[in-house]
């Protein structure tokens, strides 16, 4: 389970280093009678432990589909160790508790049904598939601000990926600095810490593309695996370009508009919306000068810069060759 975690939810960003964010691989579950025993054990943790976090599931905003409610801290153990060790220490209630627990079997199902959709998928890793579905389920909704917040980055920019290259640093990783410029650009800097805790759930310090636009990186994933499967040993991007416009002729030379990309996300299996969604994350001119078109400047982001933001085959749930994924 701790290997499916690290990495569904942080291998796309972090790589190898996935690990390094886990930190309930000490996990204990306490459980109250009723709402008042469980403030009052909440209250003995404040007093007895140093507590680093508490995360509060009986709030509407963190509340999931599945309607769980329950209280969890973060503490630092260090009495006896070497070194501090975190440990996740969860309150809940009895009637929920059980609850939890009568529902687990029927949870249990949904997962195998979704796993056994992609079971046709050798390259998939259908462990990660299964903890995907069961990390949605429980994850709380994303509210309403932050909706907003992204929808005004997409105005402003074109795409949230094209916001990524050209304002919010264009780095595997986003420092809250530069995230909180970027919500002053779009009136939202008041919110910036709210957005910027609800893009980093797991307390890393610093947000990736793919949690800013996850499903645009897994297009954009699946566009490059297309395109480096059409690549002959040794090949450069413009000969790769070339390759994929053959027989094109172009308005642009070294320019694809939108409706000369279409026909080439058609050719490599993508549908019509998902084409024009991926030619607005490498446009970075239509939104200020159209017609709107994808420059070699652009394709050489994603052939060569974009694979160093992103661990491509974590964000498509593609089975870890990698022995460090292990």
């Amino acid at each position: 389970a701790a290997r499916q975690k690290a990495f569904v939810r942080f291998a796309p960003a972090e790589g190898k280093r996935c690990f390094r964010h886990l930190l309930d691989l000490a996990r204990v579950v306490l459980v109250y009678p009723d709402c008042n025993s469980l403030r009052t054990g909440l209250k003995d943790i404040l007093q007895n432990f140093e507590v680093l976090d508490i995360r509060n599931y009986y709030h509407a905003s963190a509340q999931t589909v599945l309607g769980q409610r329950y209280i969890e801290v973060l503490v630092a153990l260090q009495d006896g160790l070497d070194l501090p060790h975190i440990c996740e220490i969860r309150l809940e209630e009895l009637a929920f508790f059980q609850a939890r627990q009568r529902a687990d079997e029927s949870l249990k199902s949904v997962c195998e049904i979704f796993t056994s959709i992609y079971e046709s998928q050798a390259v998939l890793d259908l462990d990660a598939v299964g903890y995907l579905v069961r990390w949605v389920l429980h994850s709380p909704p994303e509210s309403h601000g932050l909706r907003q917040f992204r929808r005004h980055l997409e105005r402003r920019y074109g795409s949230l990926v094209i916001a990524w290259r050209t304002v919010l640093g264009n780095a595997g990783q986003l420092s809250f600095s530069l995230f909180r410029d970027a919500c002053t650009r779009v009136k939202q800097r008041e919110k910036s810490s709210e957005f910027f805790q609800e893009l980093d759930p797991d307390r890393g310090g610093c947000i990736s593309l793919f949690e800013l636009d996850p499903d645009a990186v897994v297009l954009l994933a699946r566009l490059h695996a297309s395109i480096m499967g059409l690549a002959e040993e040794g090949a450069d991007v413009r000969a790769l370009f070339a390759r994929l416009t053959h027989g094109m002729s172009l308005s642009r030379a070294d320019c694809l508009e939108q409706h000369e990309f279409r026909g080439v996300a058609q050719t490599l299996g993508f549908t019509f919306e998902q084409g024009d969604r991926i030619f607005k994350c490498l446009d970075r001119t239509g939104v200020y000068h159209p017609p709107a078109y994808i420059t070699m400047k652009d394709f050489t982001w994603l052939v060569k810069t974009f694979p160093r933001l992103v661990d491509l085959g974590a964000a498509q749930l593609v089975v870890a060759a990698d022995p460090a994924y292990a």
